[in-house]
């Protein structure tokens, strides 16, 4: 547990979400863009196995790295 809280602004990168989140227009992640957020869905497909979803979250993050030239 953290003493102090951290400010999501000025602090946080990105988020990566399916894409039904991002979509459906999800006004708090709309929030976290407009704070400089970058936001990175994936593509959700219900009943897939976790494996699938392992797989979509480790592309959508070096999606993210590769556009920030960290790779």
């Amino acid at each position: 547990m953290l003493a102090e809280k951290v400010p999501l602004k000025d602090n946080l990168l990105a988020v990566i979400v399916p894409h039904t989140l991002w979509n459906d227009g999800a006004p708090w992640l709309m929030d976290l863009q407009k704070e400089g957020a970058v936001i990175q869905p994936y593509s959700f497909v219900p009943g897939r196995h976790p494996e699938y979803y392992q797989a979509q979250l480790e592309a959508a993050a070096k999606d993210l790295y590769q556009s920030w030239g960290a790779l």
